[in-house]
């Protein structure tokens, strides 16, 4: 166990994960004297945040601020990894298969569309021509974020972490 001294710090942030990391770093940047801790150390694999991968997306049906607040993100974590030359992110895509016309898939698409972030709306025939494993015939459209993708979020905690 780690002891504080009076005055060592003007925060102390408890738990490594992903949350605790950024806001630790933020604080830091912001001139406070900050402390991480963890018991299992950044990055580890008890964290929700740990593990390898994490999907990273803006999709959030129709609410402004976590799709913003997504997209954010996804700047952020890139802004890291050309900082410490480290690759922690991979840009795969995100697919949504929608059922229904006008639900959660259309409410992400139109958020999305009104914020400026990249989506395409695919066809039950375009996305069987495009992924041709896939069975289609029973959707009615899907939706494809371009910009989303992985996060290798052990990779990148402990990055964070580090900076």
């Amino acid at each position: 166990m780690r002891v504080i001294q009076r005055g060592a710090a003007d925060i102390v942030v408890v738990g490594a994960g992903v949350m605790g990391a950024w806001i630790a770093l933020r604080a830091r940047r912001e001139g406070w004297r900050t402390t991480l801790v963890d018991a299992f150390g950044a990055g580890h694999a008890r964290a929700t945040s740990g593990d390898e991968t994490r999907i990273i997306r803006s999709s959030h049906s129709d609410d402004p601020f976590y799709s913003r607040w997504s997209r954010e993100a996804l700047t952020a974590w890139n802004d890291l990894a050309a900082s410490t030359g480290e690759s922690l992110f991979v840009p795969a895509g995100v697919l949504w298969l929608a059922h229904d016309q006008d639900g959660w898939e259309a409410a992400s698409e139109a958020t999305l569309r009104s914020l400026g972030i990249p989506v395409a709306r695919l066809t039950p025939d375009e996305l069987a021509a495009r992924w041709p494993q896939m069975r289609s015939d029973d959707l009615a459209f899907a939706i494809f974020e371009p910009e989303a993708g992985l996060l290798m979020a052990r990779r990148g905690v402990a990055a964070v972490a580090r900076t």
